[in-house]
C-alpha cells in the first residue's frame, strides 16, 4: 500500500516537473524574436508602448464650403454652364459645408514645425462637383442637375491646449496618403513627440497576426485592436484587412503590431477605410437654422442626399511599405520644407 502511494506520488512530482519544463520552455519560445508579426494575444503589461504611441497622434478636421447651384429644367449642358454666370441660369443657389475628421501621425519636428502624415481623403475635397439628370429617355452625362464649387477650406489640428491650421505639402490619391506640415508651439512639445516605434514590413504579416489600432473615431481617442486577414506571400498590396472596429475619424490612425511577444513595436500601417455602401435619402433645403426646433408642415424642396452605411468590424490598412515608398518620392517636398524624415 505505501510502495503504491509513493509511486503516485513520484509521478505527480514528475508530471508537475514536466509541466513547469514545458511551460518555460513555451514562454522562452514566445519570447523570441521571430520576422513575422505574432499572432498570440499580449501576455505582458504594454501600457507604457501604447501611451508612447498616443503622445504620437493628433486629431484633425477639414471643412469645405460649397456654393450649390441648381437647375430644375432639364436642358442646361456644361457648354452653357462655361459660357454663362451660374447665378444668372441657376433656378436656385444655396451655401453647404462638408466635413472629414481623422488622425494623424507625427513623424517629425523641426525648429518651430512638425511633419504629419494621414490619409489623402480625410484632407482633399472636390474643387468642382457636376452632377447630371438621369432616368429612361435622358441622355447619359448630357442635362446638368446641379453644380457645388468650393470656395474655401478650413484645416484644423486639435492640440491638447489649442487649435492649429496646418498646410498639405505631398498628396496621392491613389495611394490615399498626405503629408501635413503645421506650426506648433512648445506647449505642446510637452505633451506630444513624434513616433518613436520603428517602421516596420508588412510582408511579414500572416494570417492572425495581431494589431493594435489608435486614432480619433467621433472625436474620441480610442485604442482597438484586430487580427489580421492577409497571406504572407510578399507582394505590393495597397491595403491589408482587419476586424478592428472602424468609425469616421480613425482615417489615419496608427497600426502598429509585435514580433518579440510585445517588448518591442513597429509601425506597420494606417487605418484607411471600412467595407461601406452609399444610400440615397429625401432630406430637406439644407438650411436647417430656417427651420428651427418647432413642429410644422414643410413645405419647401426636397433633395436626394447620399450617404455612407459602414460594414463594422472590417477595417482596411494602407501597408508600411506603401507609405514608405510614397516618403521616399517625397523628397523634395520634404526639404523644402525643412524636414528630413527619410527611410531606407
Amino acid at each position: 500500500m505505501a510502495k503504491g502511494y509513493a509511486f503516485l506520488i513520484l509521478i505527480c512530482i514528475n508530471g508537475f516537473l514536466f509541466s513547469c519544463s514545458s511551460s518555460e520552455q513555451t514562454a522562452t519560445q514566445q519570447s523570441k524574436s521571430t520576422k513575422y508579426y505574432t499572432s498570440a494575444f499580449p501576455n505582458r503589461d504594454v501600457s507604457k508602448q501604447l501611451q508612447d504611441a498616443q503622445e504620437s497622434i493628433l486629431r484633425i478636421l477639414v471643412t469645405s464650403f460649397y456654393k450649390n447651384y441648381t437647375f430644375s429644367k432639364q436642358h442646361i449642358t456644361l457648354s452653357d454652364i462655361k459660357t454663362n454666370e451660374l447665378k444668372d441660369i441657376a433656378t436656385q443657389s444655396f451655401t453647404s459645408e462638408e466635413s472629414t475628421a481623422g488622425t494623424a501621425i507625427i513623424l517629425q519636428f523641426n525648429l518651430d514645425r512638425a511633419l504629419l502624415i494621414t490619409c489623402d481623403h480625410v484632407v482633399s475635397s472636390p474643387d468642382t462637383v457636376i452632377n447630371y439628370y438621369e432616368g429612361k429617355g435622358i441622355p447619359s452625362k448630357t442635362y446638368i442637375e446641379s453644380v457645388n464649387i468650393k470656395q474655401r477650406q478650413h484645416n484644423l489640428i486639435f492640440s491638447p491646449q489649442d487649435l492649429h491650421g496646418f498646410d498639405i505639402i505631398a498628396s496621392n490619391s491613389n495611394a490615399d496618403l498626405a503629408l501635413l506640415s503645421t506650426k506648433l508651439g512648445d506647449t505642446i512639445k510637452s505633451f506630444k513627440h513624434p513616433l518613436s516605434f520603428s517602421l516596420g514590413n508588412n510582408n511579414f504579416l500572416k494570417m492572425g497576426s495581431f494589431v493594435y489600432v489608435m486614432g480619433y473615431p467621433k472625436g474620441y481617442l480610442m485604442l482597438t485592436r484586430g487580427v489580421v486577414s492577409t497571406s504572407s506571400v510578399p507582394q505590393n498590396r495597397r491595403f491589408f484587412v482587419s476586424d478592428a472596429i472602424f468609425n469616421h475619424g480613425i482615417s489615419g490612425g496608427l497600426v502598429f503590431a509585435s514580433k518579440d511577444n510585445f517588448k518591442t513595436f513597429e509601425w506597420i500601417g494606417m487605418a484607411r477605410s471600412a467595407a461601406a455602401e452609399n444610400e440615397d435619402y429625401i432630406v430637406p433645403r439644407p438650411e436647417p437654422d430656417k427651420y428651427g426646433r418647432i413642429a410644422r408642415p414643410y413645405k419647401d424642396s426636397l433633395f436626394v442626399q447620399q450617404k455612407t452605411k459602414i460594414s463594422y468590424g472590417i477595417t482596411q490598412a494602407i501597408p508600411i511599405n506603401g507609405i514608405k515608398s510614397f516618403l521616399n518620392e517625397n523628397k523634395r517636398a520634404l526639404l523644402r520644407n525643412g524636414f528630413t524624415y527619410f527611410t531606407k
